[in-house]
């Protein structure tokens, strides 16, 4: 709205203003006269369609991916990709595989350790356990990490050393079932957590490993004596020693799933 640049020397009349009009393309203001300004509407009438069409749908059962939010609709994007199917070919295979060779290799694992150098064998078999875990979880998962592999192919390699030598430890130093279980769940289980706990905070660069620890450890724990307590009595009570290791092997497939969903 403009006056005349005369001096005030009276009432103003409403024929000496210029009102602007809603056809008056020169006022920002025309349009709030007579409806709402919008600059995404206006400038962008397709996408006002687009949601309009999106709200009148929201009720329909086929709803559309940008309804989703971002996170849901990756990775349904990403189920129907043609690269994410032959991953899941790939992973799949890939644990069958790896089953058949750790089937192998624990069924013939006396004949082996003659054949092979026992520390080898022992790697092996504590790698693939580990691996083939996590090759679970990813395929479960739809989530694929190399990096996820390598730290469990670690992580198998020195749990397999020191499970065998820790085995080895409880039978020379300790002649009853009774102080062989309990040496192993109050010491051995703890000890155990702690360094898979220590290797996955280092290998993700968690500079605050204490908080790490203090936010994962007991948990960890606490589900391992869901397992391993009875293994433990059972091994050390029925299994003659050479068998102990292989078997553990087994059982620590299934606990190096769950720890790879807790990592």
């Amino acid at each position: 709205m403009s006056t005349s640049n005369k001096k005030f020397d009276g009432p103003i009349e409403l024929d000496t203003l210029d009102i602007a009009t809603p056809n008056d393309a020169g006022s920002p203001y025309a349009k709030t006269t007579f409806q709402p300004y919008s600059p995404i509407i206006d400038n962008n009438p397709s996408g006002f369609a687009s949601i309009s069409g999106q709200l009148s749908n929201a009720n329909q059962p086929d709803i559309e991916f940008s309804m989703i939010s971002g996170t849901a609709a990756a990775n349904a994007i990403n189920i129907s990709t043609p690269t994410h199917r032959r991953h899941q070919r790939i992973l799949f295979v890939s644990i069958l595989f790896s089953l058949s060779g750790l089937t192998y290799m624990i069924h013939y694992y006396e004949n082996l350790k003659i054949e092979y150098p026992p520390l080898a064998i022992i790697v092996i078999i504590g790698s693939l356990s580990s691996v083939i875990a996590q090759l679970i979880n990813q395929f479960y998962r739809r989530h694929y990490s190399l990096s996820h592999v390598a730290k469990f192919l670690i992580w198998g390699c020195i749990n397999g050393v020191l499970t065998s030598l820790w085995i080895d430890m409880l039978f020379v130093q300790f002649d009853h079932t009774v102080a062989r279980v309990m040496v192993d769940q109050l010491i051995g289980s703890p000890f155990f957590q702690l360094v898979f706990l220590v290797l996955n905070a280092i290998w993700d660069n968690n500079n605050d490993i204490r908080t790490y620890l203090r936010v994962n450890y007991l948990k960890s724990l606490k589900l391992s004596y869901l397992i391993w307590p009875c293994f433990s009595i059972l091994s050390f009570s029925i299994l003659p020693p050479e068998f102990i290791f292989p078997c553990n092997c087994l059982v620590n497939l299934i606990w190096n799933v769950i720890l790879s969903f807790i990592a």
